[in-house]
Order: C-alpha cells, then structure tokens, then sequence
C-alpha cells in the first residue's frame, strides 16, 4: 500500500538540504519558487548635453531606468551549484539570467521559521544591495524585505500490512 500526500509550498533551508543529503543533481531537479516580488533595477543612461548658447550655459539631461520584475511565485531551477551553501537559480531563457540564493543563518538574520535560502547581494553599494542579472549590475528596490526560495515537497510514506487471524488454542 503506497500513501501520497503533497503539501504546500515551504521555504527552502540548510537544514532541508542535510536532512535529505541532496546532491547536486537532486538539486536540479527540484522545482524552486520565489517567496515574493524581486524587483531590480539599473540606470541605462545618464545623458548630459552640454552647450552654449548666446553666452548661457545649456544643459539638457535626460534618464532612462531598466527594471526587471520576477513576480512572486516566478518558478526557477538551479543551474549550478556553487558550494554547500549558494545556489545559482535560473529565471529566463539567457544563460545569464540567474541570480544567486544562499544559506544566510551566518548573517544572523532569521524568518518566522529558521534560516532560509534568501537572495543574496553581491555588494552593497551606496546604501543599496547590488546584484548581476543578465551581465549587468542591477540594485535591488526593496533590500527591506528579502526574497527567499519556496519549495514543494512531498511526502510519500510505503508501508506494508500483513494481518494473521489467531484461531486460539484448545486442550
């Protein structure tokens, strides 16, 4: 007899991964989501022109922002392992459309339940958390609230029974 039973979604954390000693290899083919919104974003221009013009000094500057949003709940897969405790996880169809998630119990910060895999910076720069996606440095809008990797997992208990009916015993 074979039971099945699926939960919901759960964070994924360190202590998930020793518990069931997963390989690298089990690791890419789990299913991972996002726990909420990743919103990045890089300034792609920063145009000045300068000029004269009848003795004044012109300026006319313009901006233009890049954003990328992954919505909460995006799926992605790791695409590599980076060691014990960093996973590299695939968004997008690019090569280099990953970010990279890890164990952060050695950063002291803790969720509601332990230590998850949260997305991790590659600096902090100008008092913001700074990420590469697709090749290029993106800050992240809302460092406050960090973004950690939601799992399905699945419990699936075998078990057999084998019943004897005992008749008694007579003199």
């Amino acid at each position: 007899m074979l039971i099945v039973s699926c939960a919901p979604r759960m964070p994924f954390t360190q202590e998930v991964r020793d518990q069931y000693k997963l390989t690298d290899d089990e690791l890419k083919s789990i299913q991972f989501y996002t726990s909420s919104d990743i919103v990045l974003y890089r300034d792609v221009t920063d145009k000045s022109e300068v000029g004269t013009d009848r003795g004044t000094l012109k300026i006319k500057s313009g901006r233009t922002v890049e954003e990328v949003v992954i919505p909460n709940g995006t799926p992605c897969i790791v695409q590599s392992v980076m060691d014990n405790r960093k996973l590299v996880l695939g968004f997008g169809d690019g090569p280099s459309e990953f970010l990279v998630f890890g164990d952060i119990s050695e950063t002291g910060i803790r969720f509601r339940r332990g230590h998850y895999y949260a997305m991790l910076a590659a600096e902090f720069r100008e008092g913001r958390d700074v990420v590469e996606y697709d090749g290029k440095e993106f800050f992240v809008a809302d460092p406050g609230h960090p973004v950690y990797l939601m799992f399905k997992m699945t419990s699936i208990r075998e078990f057999e029974k084998s019943s004897k009916v005992v008749k008694g015993k007579k003199l």
